[in-house]
């Protein structure tokens, strides 16, 4: 698979000048050096390039940028374009916003956004939610994305944590959009919330399940995904899911592993009648600065009474962004959040021949 980084390229460096009718100057200097960088370097560095060749009038930037309105840059190739507006746009918010607006399609302006909505989040507010009746999918899911108080890569937004008010009021405009990638969107924005305002989350989605439609009931088991994880009451009784009527017969995981191959989980329920079960597991990793924990869903289903036997196979497998380290790891078992069972194994790292 194609690294993230790779998107932001010299090819793409040469195509941004191509629209644009830049020299081979500004090719140049945006090249320069760019196979070192890493993803979000790349971006900066491109955007800070082209800003030195486009007109000093910020006006007359945001006109030379809505050349590209429409565009495909590819994947994350427009991202450089709307870094240009984020870094640059502040005192010019009325014209900058508008251009985020028209360009989100070609890459999403969440980024973009984040510092006119730190700057002045009321009006910038205003603003967005006036984007929820856009036709284009793309401007509505950038109101709701733009403004979740936690976006990863995109910081925090400490007015917005501390009172969600009006976040939450744009998101009672969105909450029955025709489009999934908007829906989504709602349903993530609302999973920031809960991490600092749990209750005022339930009460939202407890009301959303009134008269509810197949896919608002998607969107708001999306948006209480954490407090689920985490077993909070109010989340669950909004699913449906009460306290686990049965009784662990057996919860067992391989004893031994070597890291690339999987620790197998094995758990037997006396189930005490019908009722929904949402089981999960947690595995605490040994960490390189301490213990780090991590909750995976495992499955969901309406039982009736009697026995029921569920199997797991969790990979053990490193990626760029998680590391794993030896030791003796633990697992919970979670049933409607409740710890039910725990286990350990001993993870090791093969040896191979010379």
């Amino acid at each position: 698979m194609t690294a993230f980084k790779e998107e932001i390229s010299i090819e793409l460096v040469e195509r941004i000048a191509r629209e644009l009718h830049l020299d081979d100057e500004f090719v140049r200097s945006a090249s320069e050096g760019l196979d070192g960088m890493e993803l979000k370097e790349r971006v900066r560095h491109v955007a800070q390039e082209l800003r030195q060749v486009l007109p000093a009038s910020w006006p007359m930037v945001l006109s030379a940028l809505s050349a590209l309105e429409g565009q495909d840059l590819g994947g994350l190739g427009g991202w450089p374009i709307l870094q240009v507006i984020e870094d640059g746009g502040l005192e010019h918010p009325d014209e900058s916003m508008a251009a985020i607006r028209r360009l989100t399609s070609m890459f999403s302006g969440e980024f973009a956004v984040r510092p006119f909505l730190r700057a002045d989040p009321v009006g910038m507010l205003a603003v967005m939610r006036s984007w929820t009746s856009d036709p284009d999918e793309h401007v509505r899911r950038l109101a709701s994305e733009g403004c979740r108080p936690r976006l990863p890569w995109g910081g925090h937004i400490r007015p917005l944590q501390q009172d969600p008010t009006g976040v939450l009021e744009l998101l009672e405009d969105l909450r029955d959009d025709d489009s999934e990638y908007v829906r989504r969107s709602v349903a993530n924005n609302l999973n920031d919330i809960a991490k600092d305002h749990p209750a005022r989350v339930v009460e939202v989605c407890g009301r959303w399940m009134e008269g509810v439609s197949r896919d608002r009931q998607r969107l708001v088991r999306h948006a209480l995904r954490s407090l689920v994880k985490a077993g909070d009451v109010g989340a669950l009784a909004v699913l449906g899911v009460t306290e686990p009527r049965l009784e662990v017969l057996r919860f067992d995981v391989t004893s031994d592993v070597e890291i690339g191959q999987p620790v197998e989980l094995v758990v037997e329920l006396d189930v005490d009648g019908p009722q929904k079960l949402i089981v999960d597991y947690r595995v605490h990793f040994v960490g390189k600065k301490g213990p780090r924990k991590k909750v995976f869903k495992w499955s969901t289903k309406s039982v009736a009474a009697g026995r029921l036997s569920l199997r797991k196979a969790h990979p053990m497998v490193e990626v760029s962004i998680r590391k794993l380290y030896v030791g003796e790891h633990r697992i919970e078992l979670l049933i409607n959040g409740r710890v039910l069972g725990e286990a350990t194994f001993e993870l090791s790292r093969s040896v191979t021949a010379p």
